[in-house]
């Protein structure tokens, strides 16, 4: 994702004023704290025309969610309105997906305000963008989050594809993907050098006992979400796997 935010910045650099420009990209830079910069970056300097949340779309990649956007090089005001198109968590398969994603059947289609998200906490573009869907999220805010409870670190594994993992015999590490995770069980997963590794989740997760998530699953299975405790101090996971780490 790092090269195609870089990708996306060398794009804007070259926008003609007023120009358009649309990108289709891993959804992840929407709401990831990794991405609160070039968010902050694209709220506070152009205006957001549009955004699709089409899922999965790419047969090769099928467990990547995408989003296509469209921005303007124009600064946004209090009038800039985005339009946000999605298409439902519940399409199961990526031909259906595409199937409505060209005749353009969004299963939800809002406006709202751009300042709305540049307001928000870390620029986060929220799932639900209705005036309506905003007003019971803003209430459920005003409460603390788990990590200001208790000394918690909540993040996200490794980007990339686990076909990328590249096993080394005199790794120190062992990389988890969400088959090692079972119902209070992680299976050993495979070595690999910590040379690859988010130097920060390095020092601040993977060397902690931990507990892994998996995403949550496919809406017709019963067990949806899944987890075990990890006690080691030398695992990582990719991407799809959530986290939750004793900060302290």
């Amino acid at each position: 994702m790092i090269h195609t935010v870089a990708s996306q910045k060398k794009a804007f650099q070259i926008l003609n004023s007023s120009g358009l420009l649309g990108f289709i990209t891993p959804d992840t830079f929407l709401r990831k704290d990794d991405f609160y910069t070039f968010r902050k970056y694209i709220l506070s300097n152009f205006s957001f025309i549009e955004i699709i949340e089409t899922g999965p779309v790419f047969s090769q990649v099928r467990d990547t969610w995408c989003c296509i956007y469209f921005i303007q090089n124009k600064k946004p005001t209090l009038d800039t309105k985005i339009k946000q198109n999605k298409i439902s968590r519940f399409v199961v398969s990526v031909e259906d997906r595409l199937d409505i994603f060209g005749k353009q059947k969004w299963s939800s289609s809002d406006e709202i305000s751009q300042t709305i998200w540049s307001n928000k906490n870390l620029n986060i573009v929220g799932y639900k963008s209705s005036k309506e869907a905003q007003e019971v999220i803003e209430k459920v805010e005003l409460n603390k989050r788990l990590g200001e409870i208790q000394n918690f670190k909540i993040s996200r594994g490794e980007e990339g594809s686990k076909l990328n993992i590249q096993e080394s015999n005199v790794g120190n590490f062992k990389m988890i993907i969400p088959a090692d995770i079972k119902i209070n069980k992680v299976s050993e997963g495979i070595s690999i050098g910590v040379e690859g590794l988010t130097p920060n989740k390095v020092k601040t997760i993977y060397t902690h006992p931990k507990i892994w998530i998996t995403r949550i699953q496919k809406m017709r299975w019963k067990n949806r979400i899944v987890s075990a405790l990890d006690n080691r101090e030398n695992s990582a996971g990719m991407k799809t796997l959530q986290s939750i780490t004793d900060s302290k």
